[in-house]
């Protein structure tokens, strides 16, 4: 997030993906993965990409977290519509 905010979005992003791209059981609820969703998720937002953030959040939500602002932000980008 940190390399987002100071302007070096395309290192913010493979930073995350790097994170993502590690192979994991098809089950996984590794934090790191987690982390890794929502920072992407966030700088899609930043970047007024509402369709990748929504795509990111649902991945994070996928992992099963129940995280009240993944939830929230999946129900703003959706209108409420899953």
């Amino acid at each position: 997030m940190v390399l987002a905010i100071m302007g070096r979005t395309d290192e913010a992003i493979n930073l995350a993906k790097s994170v993502i791209d590690a192979r994991r059981c098809s089950f996984c609820r590794h934090s790191a993965c987690y982390e890794a969703y929502l920072s992407l998720a966030k700088i899609c937002e930043f970047q007024n990409d509402k369709a990748g953030a929504l795509e990111y959040y649902r991945k994070a939500n996928e992992i099963g977290r129940d995280d009240s602002e993944v939830i929230k932000a999946m129900i703003t980008f959706t209108g409420g519509r899953n």
